[in-house]
């Protein structure tokens, strides 16, 4: 077993690139440090692309980050090829993506705020791999530019649990094809042009949550087959 080894963010900073994670078994504790950039860019490309991105070139697992406020970034925070990771207690806005997920399983995502993002606050990406197992949970993704939480492409067995996913310009939940057997669980998903939006998406769960206010429908189904549980949408 491995020794979890920390890393300490010891001030703010405006840095084109403040910190890259690429080893396991590795912590980093923010103690509520910010960073930010003078605005968020429109293409991943020059400074400013990335507020925290973890990538190890290969699968890596085991890594935390916590207790940051990051703004002003293309990716707030992204996670590339990780497993069993944890996010908690990052403020993610005034992004262009709060929070991006990209071939990540078994990690989890919770307790963050994403709000304001030109794009979307929560983003699990699966082109050309598979974003699995993973737990999004009691998190606040509101006013968005366009989804509060977006699963994309191959995006399986996922948890989408306790969130506020409000005012948002498209969709509070929206997942399109392939991102198939998720449950979507307890959230309250209101003002959003469309609350939860699955196109071409298969044996997803959808209970107990609360809609209300959403512009266009509550939850739109398209070419998928879904368990719909109790859900109150007003």
């Amino acid at each position: 077993c491995m020794d979890e080894q920390p890393v300490r963010l010891i001030k703010e900073t405006r840095a084109p690139l403040p910190l890259s994670l690429i080893h396991i078994y590795v912590t980093l504790d923010g103690k509520g440090k910010i960073i930010s950039g003078p605005a968020a860019p429109s293409t991943p490309t020059g400074s400013g692309v990335y507020g925290i991105r973890v990538n190890g070139g290969q699968k890596i697992s085991n890594v935390s980050v916590r207790n940051l406020k990051i703004s002003n970034k293309f990716y707030g925070v992204i996670y590339e090829g990780v497993n069993n990771g944890l996010i908690e207690n990052v403020n993610a806005s005034s992004n262009r993506y709060g929070f991006y997920f990209w071939d990540n399983s078994y990690s989890t995502l919770r307790f963050n705020i994403a709000n304001n993002n030109v794009h979307s606050g929560i983003v699990c990406d699966a082109d050309q791999r598979i974003n699995s197992n993973n737990n999004i949970v009691g998190n606040v993704a509101s006013y968005n530019g366009v989804n509060g939480v977006f699963l994309w492409l191959a995006c399986t067995n996922n948890f989408i649990n306790n969130n506020a996913l409000n005012n948002n310009a498209q969709m509070g939940i929206s997942l399109s094809s392939g991102s198939d057997g998720n449950k979507i669980e307890g959230n309250s998903i209101s003002g959003n042009s469309s609350g939860i939006w699955i196109s071409s998406a298969n044996q997803n769960s959808i209970s107990s949550n609360t809609l209300s206010s959403n512009i266009n429908v509550g939850i739109f189904i398209q070419l998928s087959t879904c368990l719909l549980y109790t859900s109150r949408c007003v």
